[in-house]
């Protein structure tokens, strides 16, 4: 555990290739939300892909692809052509970046992509009601077929209950972090750095990170006046986007970067039949950018600054993003008609550069004094 500060995909990428060369299985992800509790119950690794910030040539990618702009897509595309993860048996991508499934797949398809791996497509659809349960349930046995294809391996029920009680478990923890961070006894880069390096370690490993850290923090205070929470547009890939923004004197109580990492919904009932309760749990239980309408995702945030007793909602916003930029006014709205005020900076947090601009914004705004003359 001597690596809890490297990034996420570099933390990933070791322990996929590692276990690789012992004749592991590992399957890429690229969006979310996507069940990994099919994959881990056949002991297949399951590696999310996320925008890097290394230049990739992606020069090919206007005779492929039309949405180049999105750097999660230009990203993988250019990694993949690159012949960069050849590590894998098999590529899911959701709905949200179909673009660069069937950009893929047309490769694939004349012939080009001798180095590609098989592809699937995700979809979950985030709406109540008995159809699209239905619909998402054929889904994630779409997932399970397709992960059991690629690598040769079965699940059963057992299986999958199993590891729906590992995930409860994993919750559980977070749920106990939260509640320390509540109460400022951790920040929240300490935070995100041991929760990212969870995600690529056993259950029982991951729950064992977490809780050495709250041991080690157990009389700590770490808060300042300022308690934000941090909205960002694309994925956390590590701590630094943390590091960088409590420098200004904040304490970041909570985030929320558009995946559902990091809330922390309710537990999963895996029943008699655990496919329908990751139908369940994943399409209508776990808020997030990419797939929930703004509602939820409102509804999620504005829980989130209550339960946390923000005082401040920093939207960290990529200038190439087309989302969450304009959700942002109805979501600050009813955030100040809460008491919580909102703001929006809009930086290439991803580059070293766009991140120091984006810290002296915030000192530039001198949230701490703000926060005491409210």
């Amino acid at each position: 555990m001597n690596d809890v500060n490297e990034s996420d995909s570099a933390l990933a990428l070791r322990a996929a290739r590692a276990l690789r060369q012992q004749g592991g299985k590992v399957i890429g992800f690229v969006g979310g939300p996507v069940p990994f509790e099919p994959a881990r119950a056949m002991d297949v690794f399951p590696l999310p892909l996320k925008a890097t910030p290394a230049p990739h040539d992606c020069t090919a990618i206007d005779d492929w692809i039309d949405d180049k702009e999105d750097p999660l897509i230009s990203s993988v595309f250019g990694r993949m052509v690159a012949g960069e993860l050849e590590l894998l048996d098999g590529l899911v991508v959701t709905r949200r970046y179909d673009y660069l499934y069937y950009g893929l797949r047309e490769i694939l398809r004349q012939g080009l992509g001798r180095h590609l791996p098989p592809l699937h497509i995700h979809d979950l659809m985030p709406i109540p009601g008995d159809g699209a349960l239905l619909y998402n349930r054929r889904s994630v046995q779409r997932l399970m077929d397709f992960i059991g294809r690629v690598c040769g391996r079965g699940v059963d029920d057992d299986a999958l209950r199993y590891q729906i009680g590992q995930t409860n478990d994993w919750n559980a923890t977070l749920r106990t972090l939260s509640e320390a961070r509540r109460a400022g006894r951790i920040s929240g880069s300490a935070a995100v750095t041991n929760i990212l390096a969870g995600q690529f370690v056993n259950r029982d490993q991951g729950n064992e990170l977490i809780a050495a850290l709250l041991r080690e923090c157990a009389e700590g205070d770490a808060s300042t006046d300022t308690r934000i929470m941090l909205v960002t547009s694309q994925p956390l890939e590590d701590a630094g986007v943390h590091r960088a923004v409590e420098s200004a004197g904040v304490y970041i109580v909570a985030e929320d970067d558009g995946t559902g990492m990091f809330c922390v919904p309710a537990p999963m009932n895996a029943g008699d039949d655990p496919v329908t309760s990751l139908a369940a749990w994943y399409g209508q239980g776990i808020p997030q950018q990419l797939a929930h309408p703004l509602s939820a995702r409102m509804t999620h945030v504005l829980q989130i600054a209550r339960s946390q007793s923000c005082t401040v909602v920093v939207f960290l916003i990529d200038p190439r993003d087309t989302r969450l930029g304009w959700d942002f006014p109805p979501m600050r709205d009813q955030l100040r008609a809460l008491g919580v005020d909102a703001i929006q900076l809009n930086f290439d947090y991803q580059t070293p550069e766009g991140l120091v601009a984006a810290t002296a914004a915030l000192r530039d705004l001198n949230l701490s004094a703000t926060a005491c003359a409210g």
